[in-house]
Order: C-alpha cells, then sequence, then structure tokens
C-alpha cells in the first residue's frame, strides 16, 4: 500500500531534485556517498549542518529529511511519517526512475546499503521527533 505522506514528500521535492540533478554531477556524489558508507559504516549525519561531511549531507539534505515539509504535515500525518520506514520512501520513488537516471542511481545505492540508510534514517527520524515534541507536537 502506498504511504500518502511519502507520496505528497516526493511530489513535492521532485522539482527541487530534478534541478539539484541538472546542476550537480550526481553520479560522483553517489561514488562519493558509495565510498563515504563503505569507509564510515557507523556515520550519522546530524539534521544540522556539519562543515566536516558537507558533500554527504547535502545529499541527505536533498533526499531523506525536510524539515519544513514535517512541520507542515498535520499530527496523523506526522504519525504516519514517524512510523515509517526509508524503503517506504525508495518504494514512492519508483514511478519516476523511468524518466530520471538519477533515481535509478539512488535506488541502486540503496540495494547495496539498505542497512545503512534504514539506520540513517532511522537516527534522522529520532532527532526530527525530538524537535516535534519540542515545539508540542503529539503525534506519536
Amino acid at each position: 500500500m502506498s504511504n500518502l505522506v511519502w507520496k505528497r514528500f516526493v511530489s513535492l521535492r521532485m522539482p527541487l531534485w530534478v534541478e539539484w540533478f541538472m546542476n550537480n554531477p550526481v553520479k560522483s556524489h553517489f561514488e562519493v556517498t558509495h565510498r563515504f558508507i563503505l569507509t564510515n559504516p557507523y556515520y550519522v549525519p546530524p539534521i544540522e549542518e556539519n562543515k566536516d561531511h558537507v558533500e554527504v549531507q547535502n545529499i541527505f539534505s536533498h533526499l531523506m529529511i525536510d524539515k519544513e515539509f514535517i512541520d507542515s504535515l498535520s499530527d496523523k500525518g506526522a504519525q504516519v511519517w514517524y512510523d515509517s520506514n526509508f524503503n517506504e520512501f525508495i518504494e514512492e520513488i519508483k514511478p519516476y526512475m523511468k524518466r530520471y537516471e538519477e533515481l535509478k542511481m539512488l535506488v541502486s545505492l540503496y540495494n547495496k546499503f539498505p542497512w545503512w540508510f534504514e539506520r540513517v534514517y532511522a537516527h534522522l527520524r529520532r532527532e526530527m521527533a525530538l524537535y516535534l515534541q519540542s515545539q508540542g507536537r503529539r503525534f506519536k
């Protein structure tokens, strides 16, 4: 079954991703990310900017977590998002793979390292949940 929160997120982010794909050496970014995962398997990027790993962090800020989007969700929407996993996000990307080779590369990278992406997503989701709770949101 489709995750409506991820479906909305992907549809809203797609124009930004396409622009990013057109203005960045995406293949190089994914190759760097691949090497980064192999050499730093336990690294988890923080939500806030980290100057030591800007390139890898940019991929995640463009991909996984959008604070404004999550802030815009109702408490029910935030609950659906919080209860989801990264694979649900990947499933919502798949229909766009026919048109964008870059998304095929992303899914391929995810398929090589699902354990890493799931763990990173779980960490970022936990950080975002703490932020939402500090804002008085009730979604759990």
